[in-house]
């Protein structure tokens, strides 16, 4: 897909070209690789022009090297994979560090900003089970190159039950 680094490699059940609006849009077992990572989705559009991808359904991203997995219900990206928007998402970190959030913003491949974020720790992430504990916060900014994760107005809960506050 883009130009600017190794190229992607798009696999999927239909893939189609628009001349007109220089669209592909792919369904169907989407598969897209980009050096180490791997989005899979049922349908996705490749814009040539503004060198993005947008996925309108579920989505699921996968990083090989940070051994982190992505879900969300909708994405648009850049066609590296490295910056965008992702609504309704979850992260699950080395299947240890679940952070969910109503929106994830990826910003240059350093930053990547959740809003309306729930952290908290899992092996098995169980949806009916109080996790041990959980950070509620209005934002989360994840620093990918120092390795940090700062919480913005967060409360931490401790068993279901709110035992922090902190404004930062």
């Amino acid at each position: 897909m883009s130009m600017a680094g190794p190229p992607a490699n798009l696999t999927a059940n239909n893939i189609i070209y628009d001349s007109l609006t220089w669209n592909i849009e792919a369904s169907g077992n989407v598969v897209v690789v980009q050096d180490q990572l791997i989005l899979k989705t049922d349908k996705l559009i490749y814009n040539a022009i503004s060198d993005t991808i947008t996925v309108p359904g579920p989505l699921r991203i996968y990083d090989t090297v940070k051994k982190t997995e992505t879900h969300a219900t909708y994405g648009e990206l850049s066609s590296d994979m490295r910056d965008g928007l992702l609504n309704s998402a979850r992260i699950i970190q080395k299947r240890q560090l679940q952070i969910m959030a109503a929106k994830i913003k990826q910003d240059g491949g350093r930053y990547t900003i959740m809003n309306k974020a729930v952290t908290s720790y899992c092996k098995i992430c169980k949806e009916s089970s109080t996790p041990l504990w959980e950070i509620r916060s209005r934002k989360v900014i994840a620093d990918n190159v120092q390795e940090k994760i700062i919480f913005e107005d967060a409360v931490f809960r401790l068993m279901g039950i709110p035992v922090l506050y902190t404004p930062y």
